[in-house]
């Protein structure tokens, strides 16, 4: 997908915490079931999985819609920290 100008994020139970992953830009993402998460040929095809931290004693899985919104709120906060002079966890410089 980065040779298209864009890269893809496959939102999973599996890699970087979106917290820690820049969603500034040019990104795709692909949300996967609650019980079966993101196929195989989407891991696949993505340049990188992202996670949502949950705790331990918190469910196991959070439904596609909700996991959709954190990603997407994640990515307003981080584009709205940038605008402010901020890095995209929201501290200077």
């Amino acid at each position: 997908m980065q040779s298209r100008g864009h890269a893809f994020r496959g939102y999973t139970g599996l890699g970087f915490r979106v917290a820690a992953f820049g969603l500034v830009g040019g990104v795709l993402g692909g949300v996967g079931l609650a019980q079966t998460g993101l196929s195989a040929a989407w891991q696949e095809a993505s340049d990188h999985l992202v996670r949502i931290p949950m705790a331990a004693t918190a469910a196991s899985s959070l439904n596609a819609a909700i996991a959709a919104s954190v990603v997407l709120y994640e990515s307003l906060r981080q584009k709205t920290a940038l605008r402010h002079g901020l890095g995209p966890r929201g501290s200077a410089g």
